[in-house]
């Protein structure tokens, strides 16, 4: 469904079209914002005052706005924005059984004087903490096994439908109270090749086990399934 919705950031009235699985409230306001900054790009985190909704603000270098891209059909500009290949991803991920957070929908700025190019909204995990700061915690020897054997189930599920997580990192897993995890940022890509497929993810999989062991996570704490000796 298709509904232009407005809302306030500092002081600043926003309108954007938005396209999602359900309608969003028509008054919005927010708590935050957390702004992150990743590999260039800039993300702006706010929660909904009702915690149920986390809205992630896109930062554009140039002033695009939806009204800019016509005459592209509409169904274009959704597939091929940050936002929609996050949703995408996501989507992609609970079929193949890797859990993650709900997606709502993503939506585009109606102005062009928007310093965000594109939003994504998601459910709202005030509950859980990155694999990384959940490993800086020190927590029990039983609980951090279980957390990893299932961190490396999803890798593996992932491996096996040969699907690569552009952004596969320990801070993009979530953990909350009771060990359960689910994976953020998902933008991700299906590979036919299985030889280009194996040589990027044994790369990233390198990467993402090498922080894990930052935090003193040794190869003999890794679960079988960990695919470590991947090559």
């Amino acid at each position: 469904m298709f509904q232009v919705i407005t809302f306030k950031i500092k002081n600043q009235t926003y309108r954007y079209l938005w396209r999602g699985n359900q309608p969003l409230p028509k008054n919005i306001s927010f708590s935050g914002p957390e702004t992150i900054t990743e590999k260039g790009q800039t993300s702006s985190f706010y929660v909904c005052e009702n915690s149920k909704y986390l809205f992630k603000f896109l930062k554009t270098k140039q002033n695009k706005s939806f009204l800019k891209i016509i005459p592209e059909t509409v169904a274009n500009y959704f597939g091929s924005s940050s936002a929609a290949k996050e949703l995408q991803g996501n989507n992609t991920l609970i079929k193949i059984g890797v859990p993650v957070p709900k997606a709502y929908g993503v939506g585009f700025p109606l102005k062009t004087n928007t310093p965000y190019r594109c939003l994504y909204v998601q459910e709202y995990l005030g509950d859980s903490i990155s694999l990384e700061t959940y490993l800086e915690s020190s927590p029990q020897v039983e609980k951090q096994t279980e957390v990893l054997r299932k961190v490396f189930d999803n890798i593996s599920c992932m491996y096996k439908n040969r699907i690569y997580l552009r952004d596969m990192h320990p801070t993009d897993v979530l953990v909350n109270n009771d060990g359960y995890i689910r994976w953020v940022d998902t933008r991700a890509k299906k590979f036919k090749s299985e030889r280009t497929f194996n040589k990027i993810f044994t790369k990233r999989l390198e990467v993402f086990i090498a922080v894990l062991k930052r935090y003193g996570v040794r190869e003999e704490d890794l679960p079988p399934n960990a695919l470590y000796n991947l090559k």
